[in-house]
């Protein structure tokens, strides 16, 4: 599923049934919103061979909104972000005739789909991926603005396509220098324990 668009508009492909290559050509020359963008960018350059060049991912924004802080595992998911920016309730249990319920295990089923269509949940579900990603990057972008932190930004954005290439290519390890490395500094903290243990003794 490749899904595009704003906040009012949004478009889902079928990817297993059509080719978005031109597409994703067109769409990279503007500027790409997601949340988590990394996993997108290194999907697309996998499968497609194509670089997202200007990008804006709401969850590093967030991070730097709020200084990095070491929160609770699921602080940073779209979910909770969406909740504490925009006030919107990703998930929810109640559905209607026009709009289904979006629960956790949507998420899920994609994986297990096989050939079959896309069922009614998984493609609003991809929607709202969309949608409010969107919606973050209007709240987030007046607030780096606000906090003077748009270079901050600017430069975690730009890094993001430096280490998902990293990720996808791989870094030269020198096993040999990295073991020596580590024996050294082994050896280090244990001189440095055995004097902080003399310091101890003598006050």
């Amino acid at each position: 599923m490749l899904q595009f668009g704003n906040k009012e508009v949004q478009y889902i492909i079928d990817t297993r049934k059509a080719d978005p290559t031109k597409l994703l050509k067109e769409l990279s020359k503007k500027k790409i919103i997601g949340h988590n963008i990394k996993f997108d960018y290194q999907v697309i350059k996998t499968n497609y061979g194509i670089e997202l060049e200007d990008l804006f991912d709401t969850m590093l924004a967030a991070q730097i909104l709020e200084c990095g802080m070491d929160e609770e595992k699921g602080h940073f998911t779209l979910e909770q972000t969406a909740r504490r920016y925009t006030g919107y309730h990703y998930y929810s249990n109640q559905g209607n005739l026009f709009i289904p319920a979006v629960t956790k295990k949507i998420r899920s089923s994609f994986s297990s789909i096989g050939d079959k269509p896309f069922e009614l949940e998984q493609l609003y579900y991809g929607a709202l991926d969309v949608s409010v990603a969107y919606l973050l990057y209007e709240k987030q972008k007046i607030q780096l603005e606000k906090n003077e932190l748009e270079s901050t930004a600017e430069l975690e954005f730009n890094f993001v396509k430096v280490l998902a290439d990293m990720e996808l290519s791989g870094v030269y390890l020198n096993q040999k220098q990295w073991l020596e490395n580590y024996r050294n500094t082994l050896q280090q903290t244990e001189e440095l324990r055995k004097k902080l243990e003399e310091y101890q003794q003598l006050n």
